[in-house]
């Protein structure tokens, strides 16, 4: 058996999500942060030594997960806000690694 190490973090939307979502798009006011929470999405990492490794591994990620968040919920770049720093992406997402 092989055995590999990684880590994964684990990211639910906060409430900035819905209310950006419910500008872009008008049919899914329906959408609750409740709704969008329901099914978390998982990623995984490179396992990290220590919690400052922990804390840049998902900063190093954090667009390509910001992108592939924003693309499950509606799917037009051209409306989704700009690229995030990892402060809006705190304040995006509720994360967490494992």
């Amino acid at each position: 058996m092989i055995t590999i190490n990684l880590k994964a973090i684990m990211g639910m939307p906060c409430q900035p999500l819905p209310d950006w979502l419910h500008r872009a798009d008008q049919t899914s006011n329906e959408l609750s942060l409740d709704d969008l929470r329901r099914d978390p999405t998982v990623y995984l990492l490179p396992e990290c030594e220590n919690a400052e490794e922990a804390r840049e591994c998902p900063e190093e990620a954090c667009d390509q997960i910001f992108e592939e968040q924003l693309d499950g919920c509606h799917r037009v770049p051209s409306r989704w806000p700009d690229r995030c720093e990892l402060d809006a992406f705190d304040r995006w997402f509720e994360w967490n690694v494992q």
